[in-house]
């Protein structure tokens, strides 16, 4: 066997450059069951590590020289920081198979795991890619199969039948009889006789033996949100803007919405206007935009273009182009409105610039414009609005695992999928903590012991991450005095060593880096058991200055450690906090750097509660919204700041700046910049949130965090300020910070939120002579 240096991280990215320089490299060196993943990118693990090895200075090496063991050779990569993952044939047979087919395999496979509600780590139940097709099976049983035959598909499936019990063979016991059919339509009609056999394979199974043939990927398509994967060669969706209202030719007869498409061959000039009508294909979406008001139905495409001719009376009677339709869907209308405004403005007119859409620059609709295109940016956005709506997707419009990310992020859904669950948060809670994210990847929450702090988080990461290894729940302890319980430290007594941490957290940080695409969160439980400052200097260092974090003396060390990390933009820090004489205060430099979230529980929420208390299943939520990963992520990148009611916004901030000035709790610049992106994406999370209630939260979650001091220095401040949140004549002290029963949601309240904190503050201030925000 050869020698194999001491490969570092370094090396392997090297290595990965000079393949994509030369593509040659990889010929007879394909990995058939493994592939090292690298931002999305697949390369044979072994050529990775060979041509590593190649630049410090060894040879080429093969699987042979790590013993025959691909567990020797992926240990070394994996302790690098990199993933190797199983291959899969699951796309490669998706591309292959008819789209409407594929597409009707997998609504009857979604109906199955709806129906007998079957869970993912279902270990009855296998999603095998054997022999160049889809097998789902139970047990061992083969029970729906999809294939592809000499360019047709096939599909094989079980059918319930009972042997006659004159047969010899007859025991008591019903069979299940395989098929096979070239026509998809039989899914349908034996759908019964299907699901009573599938439920008698779920009830006699306990394990099945084929579990390691079981794709990954195959079984996370039917598990995602949404089933249907497309192929590369995907259908293609457009737009039939059309009148039906008063047209006795659309609303019935084979001419009618969602049954026929049909246009002249040329407008009255003789122009080629309506040629996208030949590049409409069998299995397209066809969603409809009826009366020039609202998108009101979703069709499929039964076959191509014909040339015909128009209808009689009316003004299409001339040669014309004919487009059969089926599967139509009438759906909850989507006003037009939705779709065409400031909201998307910039993402729109984008889209516009390289395709034929409905609309012009205006956002008005475009006349005479009949079918357009509709591509799959304008697609998501549609798809969004309708998702807002119903919560679920458009039909016919699923999109695959690896497409998925195009959804838009639904505060509606999580908060949904946690009361199905038995956890309870209200939404304007929820609303604050994910804005609170996507403007600043720090958030620290406070508040009452036993308010959820930490099952809030805990339940947001587990249903937003794909898996485990996207997130670490630490607690902090009361010994830690520096970074190594995070971080590490290099090994005094081997400098060629540096230890990890047992938290996980530098893995965490390293795979962040790796892994652009998807979310990491890093949630500090108790963070102030011990001084923020000490252990946790480095990190609000970098959050400003975009800096690296220095871990040790460059060349020194080999055990695949980086000599710096930078902290990625994907990585999301949270905070739980809880105040008492254990427990440490922040200081105004860590309370400048995050967003601070208090909870407390209201009588009515309590009562709510204790109504409607159940088991709580965590489990449920595994990966449950791993389709908004993506557009999670694009939220926290983007950098606009809030633009509607500037003005206002504008009034309320410099008033609060003006009184906080006046105990040095006044904010600068940077605070300002973030309080404005905050209220930008309260706008995008929670589009019902009004202006004041935005206001509201950035002053409870920015600028109260900083106050702090003694009654004499405090309380002519905590007036001031109580009297800007509230509207009319009104005697603040009296008839506001010290009454007992004052009404915080009461008309005349403009921000409820901080109005209530700042009377317990001044209160707390009357009583012990000091108060800080994170002690009222």
């Amino acid at each position: 066997m050869k020698i194999i240096r001491q490969i570092t991280r370094e090396s392997i990215l090297s290595a990965i450059e000079k393949i994509n320089e030369n593509s040659e490299l990889r010929s007879g060196r394909e990995s058939t069951s493994y592939d090292l993943v690298i931002n999305g990118e697949r390369y044979p693990p072994i050529l990775v590590l060979s041509e590593a090895n190649k630049i410090l200075g060894g040879q080429q090496l093969t699987l042979n020289d790590f013993g025959n063991s691909t567990k020797v050779a992926f240990d070394i990569l994996e302790k690098l920081g990199f993933s190797v993952e199983k291959k899969s044939n699951f796309s490669e047979i998706v591309n292959k198979v008819n789209k409407v087919d594929l597409e009707i395999y997998f609504q009857l496979l979604k109906s199955i795991v709806n129906k007998f509600s079957l869970k993912k780590d279902d270990k009855r139940l296998v999603f095998s890619t054997k022999q160049q097709q889809l097998n789902f099976i139970i047990g061992q049983r083969y029970c729906l199969v999809l294939k592809n035959k000499n360019s047709k598909s096939e599909v094989g499936f079980i059918t319930y039948k009972q042997i006659n019990n004159l047969s010899s063979e007859f025991d008591g016991t019903p069979l299940a009889y395989y098929n096979i059919s070239e026509n998809f339509q039989d899914l349908e009609r034996y759908n019964a006789t299907i699901m009573k056999a599938i439920e008698q394979e779920l009830t006699r199974t306990r394990s099945s033996g084929f579990l390691n043939n079981d794709d990954n990927d195959f079984r996370e398509s039917i598990f995602k949100e949404s089933a249907m994967p497309l192929s590369k060669e995907s259908r293609k969706v457009w737009i039939e803007k059309t009148l039906v209202e008063g047209r006795n030719d659309r609303e019935d007869g084979n001419y009618a919405l969602g049954k026929m498409m049909w246009s002249p061959q040329k407008d009255k000039r003789g122009a080629d206007i309506y040629s996208l009508m030949r590049e409409v294909e069998k299995g397209d979406v066809i969603i409809h935009l009826t009366n020039n008001n609202a998108f009101t139905g979703v069709s499929r495409v039964r076959s191509k273009y014909k040339e015909g001719k128009g209808l009689k009376n009316t003004e299409w009677e001339g040669p014309a182009y004919l487009i059969e339709l089926e599967g139509f869907v009438p759906i909850q209308p989507i006003d037009r409105r939705l779709i065409l405004n400031d909201f998307y403005k910039q993402q729109l007119l984008t889209i516009k610039e390289n395709n034929r859409v409905f609309y012009n620059s205006e956002l008005n609709l475009n006349q005479g414009a009949y079918i357009t295109e509709c591509p799959v940016e304008l697609c998501n956005i549609i798809n969004a609005e309708y998702f807002k709506l119903t919560g679920e997707s458009l039909p016919y419009i699923d999109q695959s695992v690896s497409m998925i990310h195009n959804l838009s992020f639904s505060i509606n859904q999580f908060v949904d999928d946690l009361n199905n669950t038995g956890f309870f948060f209200n939404k304007s809670t929820v609303a604050r903590f994910v804005s609170a994210m996507v403007s600043k990847p720090f958030v620290i929450l406070t508040g009452l012991s036993g308010s959820g702090k930490t099952k809030l988080a805990q339940t947001f990461v587990t249903w937003i991450c794909e898996n485990r290894s996207q997130f670490c729940i630490v607690p902090v302890g009361a010994d830690w005095t520096n970074r190594e319980p995070l971080l590490g430290y290099p090994n005094a007594l081997n400098p060629h060593e540096y230890v990890k941490p047992d938290s996980g957290v530098l893995d965490l940080i390293i795979k962040a880096g790796n892994q652009p695409d998807l979310p990491h969160f890093l949630i500090l439980d108790e963070m102030n058991l011990s001084h923020v400052e000490r252990y946790f200097a480095d990190f609000l260092s970098v959050m400003e200055s975009k800096e690296e974090i220095p871990l040790y003396a460059e060349g020194t060390v080999e055990n695949g450690v980086p000599a710096k990390i930078r902290v990625p933009s994907n990585l999301f820090i949270i905070g739980t906090v809880n105040i008492d004489e254990t427990t440490n205060m922040f200081s105004p430099k860590v309370l400048d750097r995050a967003n601070t979230i208090e909870f407390r529980v209201t009588q009515e929420e309590m009562k709510s509660f204790l109504d409607n208390i159940k088991d709580i299943n965590l489990g449920a939520l595994n990966g449950k919204g791993a389709g908004m990963a993506k557009p999670f992520l694009d939220m926290a990148a983007n950098k606009l700041f809030a633009t509607a009611d500037i003005d206002a916004i504008n009034r309320a901030l410099v008033q609060f700046f003006g009184e906080l000035k006046k105990t040095g709790a006044e904010f600068g610049y940077r605070s300002a910049t973030e309080i404005m992106r905050l209220i930008h994406q309260l706008t995008v999370v929670d589009n019902t949130l009004t202006t004041n209630q935005k206001i509201d939260i950035a002053i409870m979650q920015k600028l109260l965090p900083k106050l702090h001091g003694s009654r004499r220095k405090l309380c002519p401040v905590l007036e001031s300020l109580g009297s800007f949140c509230i509207s009319g004549e009104v005697k603040i002290i009296k008839d506001v910070l010290e009454k007992k029963d004052f009404d915080f949601n009461g008309a005349n309240v403009l921000y409820p939120l901080s109005l209530e904190k700042i009377a317990r503050m001044y209160n707390g201030a009357i009583d012990n002579g000091f108060a800080s925000f994170a002690e009222a």
